[in-house]
């Protein structure tokens, strides 16, 4: 295993952007990607292809997403779908033209994800390092001491 790649991921999970409504933190996109980490663990994605729309991917999104935030609703999955893809080791291959931002539309809709999306898919030395066990509870650990436990000043 590469522990400079290792902690090159552990540095850019912390970069995670997060959207703030009303001074409170969305945490969509460390969620998302913390289901990833599940989906991976428990095979529920044996490849690094994954597609939109994904019942299998959502039912583990809610989950995690009950279990962390179980005071909030859940954000939509297409959101953090679409949004991660801003981190420089989540992309999506489109089918044609990358989907453009305008004033009136910062998110594309479910139907425009599902024509228009092959797939998303991690860094393939991210996906690599997500293989072992040791890294996906380092990663899960991460993500969830540092987004989603609340800090005590």
């Amino acid at each position: 295993m590469n522990e400079l790649k290792r902690k090159y991921y552990h540095n850019e999970i912390l970069k995670i952007s997060r959207g703030n409504s009303h001074g409170v933190f969305i945490n969509a996109k460390p969620l998302y990607l913390l289901s990833l980490i599940y989906a991976i663990q428990d095979r529920v994605i044996a490849e690094n292809v994954i597609t939109f729309p994904n019942k299998a991917l959502e039912n583990v999104y809610i989950t995690i997403c009950e279990t962390y935030e179980s005071h909030k609703k859940a954000t939509p999955f297409l959101l953090p779908y679409f949004h991660l893809s801003r981190c420089s080791y989540y992309h999506i291959e489109w089918k044609g033209e990358p989907f453009k931002q305008s004033p009136r539309a910062h998110t594309p809709s479910a139907k425009y994800l599902k024509d228009n999306v092959n797939y998303a898919y991690l860094d393939y030395s991210l996906w690599d390092l997500l293989q072992y066990p040791e890294v996906r509870e380092e990663y899960k650990q991460l993500i969830i001491d540092f987004f989603l436990k609340p800090k005590n000043y």
